[in-house]
This record gives structure tokens, sequence and C-alpha cells, in this order.
């Protein structure tokens, strides 16, 4: 993210799009990667899901419908 600007690449191509909030659901195995990359470099970062402990699928809907209204 540059500024208020998403950058998408899927192979060679890229779009972007202005924004201020970006959220990332990927994925089936644990993996906060990611997140901790972005941490350094955006203002919050909120973690949900299977990336703060792995457990049922309703726990982790739940925690991104919560997370998904504090942004």
């Amino acid at each position: 993210m540059e500024d208020q600007t998403a950058i998408i690449r899927c192979g060679d191509e890229e779009t972007r799009i202005e924004t201020g909030t970006v959220v990332f659901s990927v994925g089936a195995r644990p993996d906060d990667s990611l997140c901790n990359r972005f941490i350094s470099s955006v203002i919050e970062v909120i973690k949900a899901g299977d990336c703060v402990k792995p457990r049922r699928i309703l726990d982790s809907v739940a925690e991104g419908y919560l997370a998904g209204n504090r942004v």
C-alpha cells in the first residue's frame, strides 16, 4: 500500500485502488507472515481467525466480523 492506494498484482497485471482500508482473507492454514510484514508499514493491523489461533470456523467468522466493524 502506498499512501491511500492499494496495489494488486496478478502475474504481469497491476491494478491500483484508492482506499483507506484493506482486508486480506487467504489460505486455509495459519500463516501470519503477511500480517507481520504490514505491521511496520500501516497504522493498524487487526489479526483475526486462524492468524491468531487455529479453531472452529464460527469463531473465526465472528472475530472477522468484529474486526471489520472496528475499521
